[in-house]
């Protein structure tokens, strides 16, 4: 694995940002990256494939899926609190009666 470049691709500042890291050293849980300001040097080895990519393609797949994944949870808090906000205001005229 010396040598290969693992992707990652995240949101920054509101913009998508990918980042790579070249693999210098790989030592039982841990691969080591070169020097790099934005992150770590090193991962675990289990995060590849899970984090970390061996292709941009699916760096970029997992960040859409978690993308998805973040707008189905906003618009199912976004039903759930409008329709907390109508049982609200029907409480409310039923008191004021």
């Amino acid at each position: 694995m010396i040598g290969k470049t693992l992707y990652e691709v995240k949101v920054r500042e509101g913009r998508i940002k990918i980042f790579s890291y070249e693999i210098i050293d790989v030592k039982r849980k841990y691969c080591y990256f070169a020097e790099n300001p934005t992150r770590k040097h090193s991962c675990y080895k289990t995060d590849i494939g899970v984090v970390l990519f061996f292709t941009l393609k699916e760096a970029m797949d997992y960040r859409i899926s978690e993308l998805e994944h973040f707008v189905e949870l906003g618009v199912s808090y976004l039903n759930k609190t409008k329709q907390q906000l109508k049982e609200a205001l029907e409480i409310s005229r039923e008191i004021k009666n």
